[in-house]
């Protein structure tokens, strides 16, 4: 994928492919936390979680993660997503990561400079960094 973002001309040339690559490594992260916690407490009941953003604010992942507060998984753009990564916490991971899923799965529309190399790769490196927070904490 960093081949391509270079190959890339500064004018055109597909976005496909990084979506793409953004969108399965949020489906990734998305399918281990179903697998994980196939049902989630919202308000009294257990019942089964039908969005990230439910599973990512739910008591359980927020206990095993120690996360306080609101994980946001809604953003307008890609640029306001790596504009708000600050460190390397699980915290940002996650949200990065729900926010990156959310994006590229339901706008295709792209504008702005995610497709740098640079930028690219710290969106690379939350969603590498949210998956391997999961596995070091639930299987090790």
């Amino acid at each position: 994928i960093f081949k391509m973002i270079k190959l890339r001309s500064a004018d055109s040339g597909t976005l496909e492919p990084l979506l793409l690559h953004l969108f399965k490594g949020g489906l990734v992260f998305e399918s281990l936390l179903k697998h994980l916690y196939p049902k989630i407490t919202i308000g009294n009941d257990k019942v089964l979680p039908e969005t990230l953003g439910q599973i990512l604010n739910s008591p359980e992942v927020k206990n095993d993660f120690k996360i306080s507060g609101n994980v946001d998984t809604q953003a307008n753009n890609l640029d306001n997503v790596l504009k708000e990564i600050k460190d390397n916490t699980i915290k940002t991971a996650f949200t990065t990561t729900g926010k990156i899923r959310n994006l590229s799965g339901h706008d295709l529309a792209r504008e702005g400079e995610f497709y740098k190399y640079d930028n690219y790769k710290r969106l690379f490196e939350q969603i590498s960094n949210a998956i391997f927070y999961v596995i070091l904490r639930k299987y090790s």
